[in-house]
């Protein structure tokens, strides 16, 4: 008996000692490699959710694809400079800022998306051969008095009186009266909105007159975009809405026209935002600079 009690008592203090040293490597156990573990746990339950989740929902993630593939979604203001329109092809002389003026408060007038931006420009170029001329150079018989002007070229008597009407929504009352009886004499209306108003044959025709009867040409382009329609069928509505009878050979100066300010844009958008990439890799460089922060390979 007193052997087997001496040898309990040799025993339990062994068994404590062991215990505590249990006790103690698990302490000593690192708290963030605790913290790494439960992590990566967490993050390969996420993984699974989200690969059972795609496997359930096939169809509407593709359907999302399509539809932000299909709508193109840049309407940012556009304030170019006379050298950049020159770049587009435009003519504008150096003392002709206005028509640079105008050509930005038409692009930035509504919400209108790149697409739209560049076959609108399309139309102009064509309208006044690249900003050359306000006013119709050689018009028809029946059009004198009341020939084209304005950057979409207002013509002939009825047009005018139209205009008129459009007019009277944003006109100053004090001078109504006055634009409109200049807009129905003849010689004097395209004097007036060649001079005037170039931009708001614009605002008239492609934001405020209905292609027959069904939203306006910026409305219906909008609508074609969301739709899916190609640039080709939407440069042709353009051209009919704004002159039906044209020579197919004259729509299609249009259509490359519009082409060329189509091909400016996404090498301008791609310019802008490597500038803005670079603009942001300076700033974080200066701030790790003034904060004594390591510097990562910015400079």
């Amino acid at each position: 008996m007193n052997k087997r009690i001496l040898s309990l008592k040799n025993i339990l203090p062994m068994l404590i000692l062991a215990s505590a040293s249990l006790s103690f490597t698990t302490s000593c156990t690192p708290a963030h490699k605790q913290e790494t573990k439960t992590a990566v746990q967490e993050k390969k339950s996420s993984v699974k959710q989200a690969i059972k989740a795609n496997k359930k929902k096939p169809n509407e993630t593709a359907d999302k694809t399509k539809t932000n593939k299909s709508i193109d979604i840049v309407t940012e203001k556009h304030d170019f400079t006379l050298a950049e329109y020159r770049k587009m092809g435009w003519h504008i002389k150096d003392n002709e800022m206005y028509k640079v003026n105008g050509l930005n408060t038409i692009l930035n007038a509504e919400k209108r998306s790149d697409i739209e931006k560049t076959i609108l420009l399309g139309q102009l170029a064509r309208e006044t051969l690249w900003g050359m001329y306000m006013t119709e150079v050689s018009p028809r018989k029946q059009y004198v008095g009341f020939q084209g002007a304005g950057w979409i070229q207002l013509t002939g008597f009825k047009n005018y009186q139209l205009f008129s009407d459009f007019y009277r929504t944003w006109a100053p009352k004090s001078i109504v009266e006055q634009g409109v009886k200049t807009l129905a004499t003849p010689g004097k209306a395209p004097y007036l909105v060649a001079n005037k108003y170039p931009s708001m044959t614009v605002r008239f025709y492609w934001d405020w007159l209905k292609v027959n009867g069904n939203g306006t040409i910026h409305e219906n382009i909008n609508r074609m975009i969301k739709n899916g329609a190609s640039y080709e069928e939407m440069c042709k509505f353009a051209s009919n809405a704004i002159n039906p009878g044209e020579k197919s050979k004259i729509k299609a100066i249009r259509h490359a026209n519009a082409k060329k300010h189509l091909n400016f844009f996404n090498q301008y958008n791609k310019s802008r935002k490597t500038r803005a990439l670079l603009n942001s890799t300076a700033y974080i460089h200066n701030i790790c600079k003034d904060n004594n922060v390591i510097d990562f390979g910015l400079s």
